[in-house]
């Protein structure tokens, strides 16, 4: 099948695919081949190492499903019933000129004979992002709850308004799935994709058994999206992936390369092997390179890799053939949300903006910008970056040119007076990357630096005890309250060794016991912080919920002020072989709840650090996973400043004393090695994918 140069004696036809997944799988996946004038499927694995293809917007019939699947071993097979009046509906019945059941039957049928034969190689995909849009609301919901139950329906019913008019098609219509076809979500392969963070677990919940997230395309952050998918997917115990997209530029287009392989359109090729080696290393089963059909090429007719499709080559090489074994994500750290959260990161609302947000919804948004500090930038969402300089290099906000002149260059469908400014952005743009503008440092918030790593899972309030014992610390965040059935849960993982902070705000005083604590009901500003685990003052503002120690086994970790009579900010109590923590402080946050409050942050850091196997210096994104006894930590560096820094056990014994390049098959200098630590470094907008043993 493919004619690449064998790596380790095997190439892409050898990498196989059981039946029966399981949760370290993974499936690098392109797009089958839309269209007379692209390359075939086939020719395209003879360029590229993959063992998937999308099916999507293409007949699912046996021609085409034959011809995926002795290609590859992993076909995701894009469905979307619907309902019946959708535009994309209409048209395609006019393509195959039968009725809309008919050629609905055909393929439903085609495509459950191709899962029961080929087990979970073979996917159907029922929807697309359903969830990005207003649900067809016109006014706010009066709580999460109504809101969580209109998303609800708008997934599992056909009822009216539930969607903006031009969003109908990406409809699941779960009642023709299981009046007319009888599906059995239990036991048939169903997938659902996504937007947006606050469904990610909804679709599990829902009867999906992989759940993917689509990034990029002027989304959130990438990191953020694989916590929630991650956590999940270890909650419903189910697969997921994410699907990273070209699109997200003010070019209004897909990445596009010309002939020469200049970048003129759409994200850069840097971005998206960063992204896939992020992904891939964070423990997805699968990466989809969305519109490969397009983008991995620089010239069709004569089948020539764009940069994009050597990223791809070269990313399916080490991934499938070179360094298959990654061995598994270090993730030591859970964080639990209430259930109807609602939250989605950067645009501090709920629901796509239909519910009030509240200071309880903001501690996310906080605690996020702690742990991976530049998310909330742009996407390009935005022409102006928070220090007040432009995304873009143009002049001001009216004069967008830098190179050209006078006249203003010809408007995207614009009137001779002229179009937005948008429309002004994408054909400068357009012409600026073509004269070799590097766009590299205006893709921000994607993928940024990690302060403890890529180390977190989102999980809900309704997580079972099984999946908590796997975390060593839990954070709860936001509006979550520590009902009696969740404090009964949280305290038998404790006793078991888990270590769990909470708030005065997630608690009431049923809780008081299981805290050893008594709240007096009173509150007040506090402007000096004394903690006891380190020597230092905190001179900043934040209400405290005052409270007394009322059993001898809690330890005041921290007081205000400095007086014999200083109350208690922040405790500790011992519970079996583990321990709760307690802060007094509304949302762990300062007064006017921007940021965490700064003592705050300082105890998160030093507890969090505390679980982690190694620390990085600042400045860099990096993920860490454990392979026997090797440990792999991959740098990426998404800036435009080459990053040099250290490597440094956390577990007590480790010493770092040998390694190998993976990237480069390469092994690591020894003069790189002092006293146990790895200093090392990584260039701008690149990685470094190191496997360490002590």
């Amino acid at each position: 099948m493919s004619k690449l140069e064998p790596v380790n004696g095997k190439t892409a036809a050898d990498v196989s695919l059981p039946v029966k997944m399981d949760k370290n799988t993974f499936v690098f996946s392109l797009e089958f081949e839309r269209s007379d004038n692209e390359p075939t499927t086939e020719e395209t694995l003879r360029q590229i190492p993959a063992n998937g293809v999308r099916m999507g917007f293409v007949p699912i019939n046996e021609t085409n499903m034959k011809k995926a699947m002795p290609e590859t071993n992993f076909v995701m097979a894009e469905l979307w019933l619907g309902i019946p009046e959708t535009p994309l509906n209409i048209e395609l019945t006019k393509r195959y000129g039968k009725l809309l059941h008919v050629w609905q039957d055909e393929e439903v049928g085609i495509l459950r004979e191709a899962m029961k034969v080929n087990g979970e190689r073979v996917w159907w995909n029922i929807t697309g992002e359903q969830d990005v849009g207003t649900f067809g609301r016109e006014t706010m919901f009066k709580s999460k709850k109504e809101a969580f139950t209109w998303v609800r329906d708008s997934f599992l019913t056909n009822k009216p308004g539930r969607f903006p008019p031009n969003n109908h098609e990406k409809r699941t219509n779960y009642p023709l799935m299981k009046n007319r076809y009888k599906i059995d979500f239990e036991k048939e392969n169903i997938a659902i994709n996504v937007g947006m963070c606050f469904t990610v677990h909804y679709i599990y919940e829902w009867g999906a058994k992989f759940g993917w997230i689509e990034r990029n395309c002027y989304l959130a952050n990438n990191q953020i999206a694989t916590a929630f998918m991650r956590g999940a997917a270890k909650q419903y115990d189910g697969y997921w992936g994410i699907d990273f997209s070209p699109w997200g530029t003010p070019t209004r287009g897909a990445t596009q390369h010309d002939d020469n392989g200049v970048l003129v359109g759409g994200l850069s090729a840097s971005l998206h092997l960063r992204e896939w080696l992020a992904a891939f290393y964070s423990g997805a089963n699968l990466v989809q390179a969305e519109y490969s059909n397009k983008c991995a090429w620089m010239n069709p007719a004569k089948w020539k890799l764009s940069p994009h499709g050597e990223c791809a080559k070269q990313f399916g090489r080490h991934a499938l053939l070179d360094h298959p074994d990654r061995g598994m994500p270090h993730v030591p750290v859970a964080l639990m949300l209430e259930h109807n959260h609602g939250w989605d990161p950067r645009e501090h609302r709920l629901f796509n903006g239909w519910v009030e947000y509240t200071r309880a919804d903001q501690m996310l948004d906080n605690f996020f910008n702690l742990a991976f500090p530049g998310q909330e930038e742009g996407n390009y969402t935005s022409k102006w970056m928070p220090d007040g300089s432009p995304q873009f290099p143009w002049k001001d906000e009216i004069n967008l040119q830098r190179t050209l002149s006078e006249p203003r260059p010809a408007r995207l469908g614009g009137s001779a007076e002229g179009g937005s400014i948008d429309e002004d952005e994408a054909v400068c743009l357009r012409k600026m990357m073509a004269e070799g503008l590097d766009t590299r440092p205006y893709e921000r918030g994607m993928q940024v630096n990690s302060q403890w790593g890529d180390s977190f899972d989102v999980v809900l309030e309704n997580c079972p005890l099984e999946v908590l014992v796997k975390y060593k610390l839990i954070i709860l965040l936001g509006a979550i309250q520590l009902t009696g059935e969740l404090e009964k849960k949280l305290r038998q993982y404790v006793e078991q060794g888990g270590e769990l902070v909470v708030n005065t705000r997630q608690i009431s005083r049923r809780n008081e016991k299981f805290l050893g604590i008594k709240l007096t009901g009173k509150i007040t500003p506090v402007c000096m912080f004394y903690p006891t685990w380190k020597k230092i003052v905190y001179n900043e503002i934040s209400g405290i919920d005052l409270f007394t120690v009322v059993t001898k086994d809690v330890e005041v970790l921290e007081v205000a002020g400095s007086g014999p009579n200083a109350p208690a900010t922040l405790i500790k109590r011992s519970l079996g072989k583990g321990t709760v923590y307690f802060s007094g402080v509304p949302y762990m946050q300062s007064a006017d709840s921007l940021p965490i409050a700064g003592h705050c942050a300082d105890f998160i850091d030093w507890l969090i650090s505390r679980h982690l196997l190694l620390k990085v210096s600042t400045g860099i994104q990096y993920l860490v996973n454990t392979n026997g006894a090797e440990i792999i930590v991959t740098l990426i560096n998404n800036y435009e400043k080459d990053w040099s820094g250290e490597v440094v056990p956390v577990k007590s014994g480790l010493k770092l004393r040998r390694g190998v390049d993976l990237w480069n098959n390469k092994p690591v200098p020894a003069s790189d090695f002092k006293d146990g630590v790895l200093k090392t470094n990584c260039p701008a907008f690149g990685f470094r994918i190191l496997s360490l043993q002590g």
